[in-house]
């Protein structure tokens, strides 16, 4: 076929389309995916300012017994 020459007959490229029902079990599941990397996310978060908290207050700890021999029993009472 020459690149001047156009195509003129029939469209002979399939558009399959989806019915109703998976339609809405692919939206159920994209929701069910977002949710659930949602969730994960938040508990990532939750998890980390968790740990960050726990290693600030080692830290004053730590450095309450170096710097004022301070011992963890009277710290922790």
């Amino acid at each position: 076929m020459d690149e001047e020459t156009l195509y003129t007959g029939p469209d002979r490229r399939s558009r399959p389309s989806l019915t109703d029902d998976q339609i809405e079990l692919i939206a159920q599941r994209a929701a069910e995916l977002a949710v659930q990397k949602m969730t994960t996310d938040i508990y990532a978060n939750v998890g980390k300012s968790v740990v960050q908290k726990v290693f600030w207050m080692v830290g004053v700890i730590a450095t309450a017994v170096v710097l004022g021999n301070v011992s963890i029993r009277e710290l922790l009472k």
